[in-house]
């Protein structure tokens, strides 16, 4: 499946192929490290936040030297969406948890 013209309100959005795939796997994917880590451990969110970041970075980065695979930085953007989008929602739920906590 193609995914490089998405239409939103029958307009065609030219965002790269799977977009919206790359921002619900780097969401998935933290919430997947939130699941595993106690709650002690979350204070090193950040830190995975930014290890997945880079990781995705590598990854786009490879493709590029792969048969058949194109580097692309719109790629890149979504996953650090994702993940940002991710960050929000822990940060909500934190807060709404025990809003005298947060640092």
């Amino acid at each position: 499946m193609d995914y490089s013209s998405i239409k939103i309100s029958g307009e065609s959005l030219d965002i790269g192929s799977g977009f919206y795939l790359h921002v619900i796997g780097y969401f998935i994917a933290a919430f997947l490290f939130y699941l595993v880590l106690s709650e002690k451990q979350h204070r090193k969110m950040i830190l995975i936040l930014l290890i997945l970041f880079g990781c995705g970075i590598i990854f786009e980065l490879a493709q590029g030297y792969l048969p058949k695979r194109t580097y692309n930085p719109v790629d890149i953007a979504a996953n650090g969406l994702g993940l940002g989008v991710f960050y929000v929602c822990y940060y909500f739920r934190r807060y709404l948890k025990n809003p005298s906590k947060l640092n």
